[in-house]
């Protein structure tokens, strides 16, 4: 009993150390000394990259496909970016992971305030490789319903906010992401209507017209494998952008269903 109780009284120590302190470990990571292992999912690959490299803070956030290098990864796996800020002290120059806090406003600058008092300090930037590259972001929450609240309030900035970030089409047919990613570009109604009825069984295909998705202006109610999910998509029912919440603490946005409950499976 008494080396039970022992055990428990240091995770609870532990826990509340990490908590305090836990954005703090990443100067002898980024010296090589070890791994990175990201309190909120099991990654394949983790990236340290700086903040300001990764999302400016004036001009266009670049995709986040092609930061991380989509198509290098290998199938079925998980690469992070983990977004770093230099913090100079009595004691030089110390690196730490960024912080929601830091993060949210570079990447979602109309993001409402009930939705970024709601969050969490950790965030999560990543691509899983599927049958193409697809990125998502986690947020992790404190307070559920403040949370709900806050995502439905920003639906209706989210595709500024995102869609370059996210790598999806744009009205011209051009693709933020470059050669990194393979996307499928269709050029006529035709063309586009015989592959959509060529990929319909594939729900994640990248096959897709080339329309604007903001001029899709609603999102739709969808329930997914008994998951609630909030999905921008077209008449053809291609989905460009979804989120939901994998558990009350965790949102998961990204552009595919099957993305979504790939990222759900790795969480910690």
């Amino acid at each position: 009993f008494g080396i039970l109780l022992f055990v428990i009284s240091f995770g609870v120590i532990g826990y509340i150390v990490y908590e305090k302190y836990g954005s703090q470990v990443l100067p002898d990571v980024l010296r090589g000394t070890a791994s990175i292992v990201h309190p909120s999912i099991r990654a394949d690959k983790t990236t340290p990259i700086d903040l300001n490299t990764l999302l400016p803070k004036n001009g266009i956030n670049q995709s986040l496909l092609y930061k991380l290098g989509g198509s290098d990864l290998s199938t079925q796996t998980v690469s992070i970016a983990i977004p770093t800020v230099t913090v100079t002290g009595e004691n030089g120059d110390v690196v730490r992971m960024a912080e929601t806090k830091e993060i949210l406003p570079r990447l979602a600058r109309n993001a409402p305030s009930l939705l970024t008092r709601s969050l969490a300090t950790s965030t999560v930037l990543g691509v899983y490789a599927g049958d193409i590259a697809e990125p998502f972001i986690i947020l992790k929450t404190n307070s559920y319903e403040g949370a709900f609240s806050g995502m439905l309030d920003w639906e209706d900035f989210m595709s500024d906010d995102l869609f370059t970030f996210m790598g999806i089409i744009l009205p011209n047919g051009e693709v933020a992401i470059k050669e990194t990613v393979p996307v499928v570009q269709i050029e006529s109604t035709a063309s586009s209507t015989a592959t959509s009825t060529a990929t319909s069984s594939n729900p994640v295909a990248p096959a897709s017209p080339v329309v604007d998705p903001r001029d899709i202006t609603k999102f739709l109610d969808r329930t997914i494998k008994n998951k609630d999910m909030r999905v921008i998509q077209d008449d053809t029912g291609k989905i460009y952008l979804l989120y939901g919440f994998a558990n009350r603490n965790t949102i998961i946005i990204t552009t595919s269903v099957e993305s979504f409950f790939a990222v759900s499976s790795r969480l910690r």
